[in-house]
């Protein structure tokens, strides 16, 4: 559930992720056990549903810094009276989403594109 820096390819039959981190292992997801792959729409964020793997049923790749959602830690005591706070933080976070859509929206669909045509290149 913690997000992990690091890049994504598309080599030898597999979608490989590979962690910013020295000494992690990479992630490898073989095309051909890739169910579906999207583009969350209004989001820079795609979807990965790897079949029958060790993964999670629903993978995501922020293609920006996931925004940090939750209470702020804060010394106030009135903080802890204010039931919108939380609220306020989830849509501050969504918000920050939508706007660096619009400079990831092509990026993560020609990565969505590419993963769809690598896998019916390998099929065919």
């Amino acid at each position: 559930m913690t997000g992990v820096k690091g890049t994504l390819r598309i080599e030898d039959h597999q979608l490989v992720f590979r962690p910013a981190l020295a000494g992690a292992g990479d992630t490898r997801i073989e095309l051909e056990r890739l169910g579906r792959v999207r583009r969350v729409r209004g989001t820079p964020i795609m979807e990965v549903y790897p079949k029958g793997t060790n993964l999670p049923p629903v993978v995501g790749f922020y293609f920006v810094e996931p925004p940090k959602i939750g209470r702020e830690r804060t010394d106030s005591p009135y903080a802890v009276m204010n039931p919108f706070r939380a609220h306020a933080g989830r849509r501050a976070a969504l918000r920050r989403l939508r706007l660096a859509n619009g400079m990831k929206k092509d990026e993560v669909q020609a990565w969505v594109d590419a993963i769809a045509s690598a896998k019916s290149g390998q099929e065919g």
